[in-house]
C-alpha cells in the first residue's frame, strides 16, 4: 500500500526584490551605501534595502521588523543568511503584538509592547559595543524611530534617511523636522542630519508624544 501520509512542506526561502523605491532613489541609496563611509549600518523595517546592504561590505548590520513570519522567511534567503552566520548581521523582531500588512498593528491590544519596535533596535547596538552611522527609516513607528538617534547620540549622531516624506505624510512625518535637517532629497527619500544645538528636552517630549504612533 503506498504511503499517502502528507510531507510536511517546505516553505522557500522569502523572495526578496528591489527596495521599493523609484529608480532615482534606489541609485541615491545605492550611492550612499556605496560612497558614504558607513561601517554600521542600522534599519527600521526588513527588507530589499537589507539586501541592498548586506551585498555591501559593510561590517555590522542591524534590521528590526515588526512582522515574526516575514523576518523568518527572509532570514532563510541565502545572502542574508550567510551575513547573520558571519555575523555581520543581525535580524531582530520588534514585537508589537499581532500585525497587519506591512508590519502594521492588528490593533491596540498590545499597545503596552509597542516601544519595544524601537527599543529592540537600541538594545541589540548595546549588545554589539557600537552605535550605528546610518539609521534608515522605512518601517513603523517612524517618528520615534527618527528621534531616537538622536536621543542616544551625544556629541556624534548618526545621519538618518527616511522613506516616503510624501506630503500627505508630512503633516505627521514633519515632526522630526524640528530636530533633523534635509542633507539632500531625491523624490521621497530623504538624507537627514541632526540641527545644531538641539533642545534635548523638547526633543525627549517629542519622542515620548509619538512612543505609541505606530505611523
Amino acid at each position: 500500500m503506498p504511503d499517502t501520509a502528507t510531507k510536511p512542506s517546505v516553505k522557500p526561502p522569502a523572495q526578496i526584490g528591489l527596495p521599493r523605491m523609484s529608480p532615482a532613489e534606489l541609485l541615491f541609496f545605492r550611492r550612499l551605501l556605496d560612497d558614504g563611509g558607513f561601517s554600521r549600518y542600522g534599519e527600521f523595517g526588513l527588507g530589499g534595502s537589507t539586501l541592498e546592504a548586506v551585498r555591501r561590505p559593510i561590517p555590522m548590520l542591524v534590521s528590526v521588523e515588526s512582522d515574526a513570519d516575514w523576518l523568518q522567511a527572509a532570514s532563510d534567503q541565502p545572502e542574508i543568511a550567510a551575513a547573520i552566520t558571519a555575523g555581520r548581521l543581525t535580524l531582530r523582531h520588534g514585537d508589537i503584538g499581532p500585525v497587519v500588512a506591512w508590519g502594521r498593528p492588528r490593533d491596540s491590544q498590545a499597545m503596552a509592547r509597542w516601544p519595544d519596535y524601537v527599543a529592540t533596535f537600541w538594545e541589540e547596538w548595546s549588545r554589539r559595543g557600537a552605535l550605528p552611522q546610518l539609521v534608515f527609516v522605512d518601517g513603523r513607528f517612524r517618528v520615534a524611530a527618527a528621534l531616537s538617534a538622536l536621543l542616544q547620540a551625544g556629541d556624534d549622531p548618526p545621519a538618518v534617511l527616511v522613506h516616503d516624506m510624501v506630503e500627505a505624510r508630512l503633516r505627521h512625518y514633519g515632526a522630526m523636522l524640528g530636530f533633523l535637517e534635509p542633507v539632500a532629497q531625491v523624490e521621497t527619500l530623504w538624507l537627514l542630519r541632526a540641527r545644531p544645538k538641539l533642545d534635548r528636552a523638547a526633543l525627549l517630549a517629542a519622542f515620548l508624544r509619538h512612543a505609541l504612533d505606530f505611523r
